[in-house]
């Protein structure tokens, strides 16, 4: 059976990343990141 990070797509996993940094501080909001 398939993990549940296998199931979703790669922009829900980019999305949650993103997310996950900017709680913990490692991204600040209003910063163009490239």
């Amino acid at each position: 059976m398939p993990s549940v990070e296998e199931q979703r797509s790669l922009r829900e996993q980019v999305s949650h990343a993103l997310r996950a940094a900017l709680v913990a501080g490692e991204l600040r909001p209003g910063i163009v990141y490239s």
